[in-house]
């Protein structure tokens, strides 16, 4: 994802975000235009007016590369064109127009003008539409407000918002939104599986083994699956472990949202990742690759795909072992 679990000689200073590691260069002013603005009222004369006075030595801009757009700096580039220059030295971004979006809410609440709260909101209802996946957290954490504040946003947002069944945290890892529906899903699987382990049942419908174990409990008891929202806190159902996603259908819905994270996207090996994620994805859709298999070769191809069966799985581990011990 883009969180990163953004009058002297200008463009000679320092920031202070993940953005100073883009590919820096210096791009004629008459080439850069000041478009989707974070700023609901735009730049402000005051704040330029004091960068010249200051005689400061300022930071490159940041620019989207694609459409030549200021992402960050569009203070820095009025008080270069007051003082007639006619470069001024940036930083690119390659990302699409959501992503540059993000970049820009995020250099901008960390240095220069914060961002106002009404831009701060402004900012927030964008990222609900753009990134439907993402949790209230993450979201929280790009435009600096409440998770409480940007949930009941998501609950306020339109009809048309994407309502995804999981969410992306601020550690990359998805935690499903509505435990009631995987409940649910329990009971029925349950119905039709009564021998079935909590394992085998958590598995099936992608929930976590705590959840299963309930939902089996009060079946069997003839219970209702789901806890009425007076249950008692110390009989709650937890909710700090992560869930496993392992429905098809669950994991299916985040492919979109790892196509287009930054975090990905933006280096060879995450790329890399990416394209051998969704081509193992489009297996499971067939797209009539059993039939393709010649009768002489049956037996190698069913063993080399279990041979990738079990390195996908041992790379499962890894991510979480070690992502995990590093985060810690």
């Amino acid at each position: 994802m883009a969180t990163r679990a953004l009058s002297g000689l200008i463009g000679k200073g320092t920031g202070g975000g993940w953005w100073e590691q883009l590919p820096a260069g210096t791009v004629r002013i008459s080439r850069l235009r000041v478009t989707d603005s974070p700023r609901l009222r735009g730049t402000d004369a005051g704040h330029v007016r004091a960068l010249v006075e200051s005689a400061s030595v300022l930071p490159p801009i940041v620019v989207h590369r694609p459409s030549m757009s200021v992402i960050d700096g569009a203070h820095r580039l009025s008080v270069a064109v007051q003082c007639g220059v006619e470069e001024i030295e940036a930083r690119f971004f390659d990302g699409d127009d959501d992503e540059a979006f993000v970049l820009a809410v995020e250099a901008n609440v960390t240095h220069g003008l914060p961002l106002s709260l009404a831009d701060r909101k402004a900012a927030a209802t964008r990222l609900i539409h753009s990134y439907p996946q993402w949790s209230d957290r993450a979201i929280a954490d790009v435009v600096r407000l409440s998770p409480k504040t940007i949930g009941a946003m998501r609950a306020r947002a339109t009809e048309d918002a994407p309502r995804l069944p999981a969410r992306i945290g601020r550690d990359g890892k998805a935690r499903p939104v509505d435990s009631a529906e995987g409940r649910r899903a329990a009971g029925e699987f349950l119905a039709a599986h009564p021998e079935a382990s909590v394992r085998a049942v958590a598995k099936a419908v992608g929930i976590a083994p705590a959840t299963a174990r309930d939902v089996r409990q009060r079946w069997r008891n003839g219970e209702e699956l789901v806890p009425k929202r007076g249950r008692p806190a110390a009989t709650r159902e937890p909710t700090a472990d992560v869930v496993p996603l392992t429905s098809s259908v669950a994991v299916r819905s985040l492919m979109p949202a790892l196509l287009k994270d930054p975090g990905l996207r933006h280096t060879e090996t995450g790329r890399m990742l990416l394209r051998l994620l969704d081509a193992t994805m489009r297996v499971r859709d067939d797209c009539g690759l059993v039939d393709s298999v010649p009768e002489h070769c049956v037996g190698l191809v069913a063993e080399v795909a279990r041979e990738c069966s079990n390195a996908w799985r041992e790379f499962a581990e890894r991510v979480q072992s070690e992502r995990r011990s590093v985060g810690s």
